[in-house]
């Protein structure tokens, strides 16, 4: 696999999602896979929280998404919030 690098600037608020794939390949009790459309249309709804809170938002979505499932990979979340300079 290949990855491209780039580079941003950080904005005062602006946030940072690290995930491994077993957030995005997260199944529901049917099978259907969380993806990185719902992860990002649940950072987008929750940007405007803290850090600290915005973190637990998205790991909310991720467990109400799996609904108790077994787990079948491991999972790795960061959420980064940049205050400024």
């Amino acid at each position: 696999t290949a990855f491209a690098e780039r580079n941003s600037t950080l904005r005062a608020g602006d946030k940072l999602v690290v995930y491994s794939d077993g957030v995005s390949e997260r199944s529901s009790p049917d099978g259907e896979q969380y993806g990185e459309r719902r992860l990002a249309e649940a950072a987008g709804a929750a940007a405007s929280l803290g850090t600290a809170d915005f973190f637990d938002a998205l790991l909310a979505g991720l467990r109400a998404h799996a609904a108790g499932s077994p787990q079948s990979d491991d999972l790795t979340l960061l959420a980064l919030g940049y205050r400024g300079a």
